[in-house]
């Protein structure tokens, strides 16, 4: 038996034995997931209702993003559907050419305002949107206008149309409400952003819901987060001026735990409007920012809260990761190492020492079978997940990009762990990690939402003509205005578009929105649609 083998076996039954605990703990998730589908069920029967437009505050920090924040607020200010609200980008004193960008478009809208830090970046992201606030306080005292709720946003972020309506709604509600966050989606051939869109669909579809029906704090992503002004200046009271967190590199993460600390309500809006953005598509810089994730989520947060009992359960499994990912890389190579031991036997080579190991203990066979349940069990979780919101082709390769996904992972916590206890070591501060952003060319910017299938008339079921919608999924919800509101899950070509405003004799906007969201829209619809028919097969027109 050559020395590997002897590791391998030395580590087959302990390593089998974590696995075993993380799909348990995965596994009594998914059962907190399954019964607050059912209060989720149960509260879209009961919409919240609208509410007068309160003043919202979108913040947006910068630092060093010149070629996208201006896109990304002469899109936002072109396709929000909310009056009362203004736009807040917080940028240094050294970033000229971001300051340029800006004041640009700063010409074209009154809403969008500039706050200059005092200190020059960067800084870290918390330190930014502090200083953003202090510019707001201090035109809310020269004005006398005070905003009610503030929106958070980054400088690459696509947001989405009706996110301000729905925040007005849950604000009036929750103090602090997140929306969920799903990355765009790129071809298959990417596997590195495929992986983000793996982890975004199944925690902002699974995991974040879990954790707010079952009463758990929920972190905001720093995006697409809304936060009551109370909650806010309950902050700035106890954080020293400073509500968020300025030596955090997730001061996203510590405004959750914060919040709940302090006693404020949260929520996490699963079928809210969504926020899309690219994230990191190479190795490379996947790693780096996941590093800034782990520092800040795991090492920071234990650091500083330690583990307060009533959050305990959710804290280890935001913190597990530390151990998890390392040992998931370690876990495909013992397999990768198992399966040649199997073919140097089958070919002749030496006896695979594992399999005799195997033979040998019914109880460690048994065990490695139910963890091999356990991991389909995972990736078919993850691929109806991923499949809800980028369709089934996405899906249904969730278990290709896995490996590569603990790849990623295990590379950014072991980095985490060396920069962390490397500025420890040397106490030196730790510094915003930036990422480098894209902003999306025009043909991303039809962005998935959530339609309440409530929005649905009936009798505008059969107004799309089978020679018009011939090989479309699509399907008309509402008139709005002037405007016939259509919806579906892929965008449709632009003819199809025009033939249907010319039928319908008025303007037409599409709305995309998920497979499942366009099957529950087509229930709706369907009893006006088989009337139709029914008055076709009796002649009458």
């Amino acid at each position: 038996m050559i020395w590997l083998d002897r590791v391998a076996l030395e580590l087959l039954a302990p390593l089998a034995l974590w696995v075993l605990a993380s799909g348990l703990d995965d596994l009594y998730l998914d059962y907190l997931w399954f019964r607050g589908i059912r209060k989720q069920r149960r509260a879209a029967r009961n919409p919240l209702p609208d509410t007068p437009e309160s003043p919202i505050a979108i913040l947006v920090p910068c630092w060093r993003e010149a070629e996208v924040i201006g896109s990304m607020l002469e899109r936002l200010i072109h396709t929000v559907d909310y009056d009362n609200y203004a736009i807040w980008v917080g940028v240094y004193p050294n970033d000229p050419e971001c300051q340029s960008v800006i004041r640009e478009r700063m010409e074209l809208d009154s809403r969008i305002h500039m706050a200059v830090s005092r200190r020059p970046g960067p800084t870290t992201k918390a330190d930014c949107l502090n200083q953003t606030l202090a510019a707001i306080w201090e035109y809310e005292l020269r004005t006398g206008e005070l905003y009610e709720i503030f929106m958070l946003h980054d400088a690459e972020d696509l947001a989405p149309a009706g996110e301000l309506k729905q925040a007005n709604r849950v604000c009036r509600w929750y103090d602090m409400a997140q929306f969920p966050v799903f990355p765009l989606p790129t071809p298959l051939w990417e596997p590195t952003h495929g992986v983000y869109c793996d982890e975004f669909a199944e925690s902002h579809s699974r995991d974040l819901p879990a954790r707010a029906y079952s009463g758990g704090f929920v972190p905001s992503a720093g995006v697409g987060t809304a936060l009551r002004r109370d909650a806010v200046d309950q902050c700035r009271i106890f954080g020293g001026r400073k509500p968020f967190d300025p030596g955090s590199l997730t001061e996203d993460y510590v405004l959750g735990l914060r919040l709940e600390a302090m006693g404020f309500s949260q929520t996490f809006v699963a079928d809210g409007a969504a926020t899309r953005e690219y994230f990191p598509r190479t190795f490379y810089t996947a790693v780096r920012q996941r590093t800034r994730w782990v520092i800040g989520n795991c090492l920071q947060a234990w650091e500083r809260f330690g583990w307060p009992e009533k959050q305990r359960y959710w804290l280890w499994r935001d913190r597990k990761g530390l151990v998890n990912h390392p040992l998931a890389l370690v876990a495909n190579a013992l397999f990768l190492y198992g399966v040649y031991g199997w073919a140097r036997e089958e070919t002749g080579g030496a006896e695979w020492a594992l399999g005799a190991a195997l033979a040998d203990s019914p109880a460690l066979t048994g065990l490695l079978w139910l963890n091999a349940a356990f991991l389909v069990w995972r990736q078919t979780v993850r691929g109806y997940c991923v499949g809800r919101v980028y369709g089934w082709a996405q899906g249904l390769t969730v278990p290709l990009r896995a490996p590569w996904a603990n790849c990623i992972n295990a590379a950014a916590t072991l980095r985490a762990l060396a920069v962390f206890l490397r500025a420890k070591a040397l106490r030196k501060p730790l510094m915003w990690a930036k990422t480098q952003h894209v902003f999306p060319e025009d043909e991303a910017f039809t962005l998935l939402e959530w339609v309440e299938p409530a929005r649905v008339d009936p009798l505008l079921a059969s107004i799309i003509p089978p020679e018009v919608g011939a090989g479309v999924a699509l399907i008309a919800v509402e008139l709005e205005g002037d405007e016939l509101v259509v919806a579906g899950p892929d965008n449709p070509p632009a003819q199809t578009l025009r033939k249907l405003a010319v039928h319908a004799g008025r303007k037409v906007r599409f709305q995309r929105v998920t497979w499942r969201n366009f099957g529950a829209l087509r229930e709706v619809g369907r009893p006006a649609e088989r009337l139709k028919g029914q008055e076709m097969s009796a002649g009458r027109p």
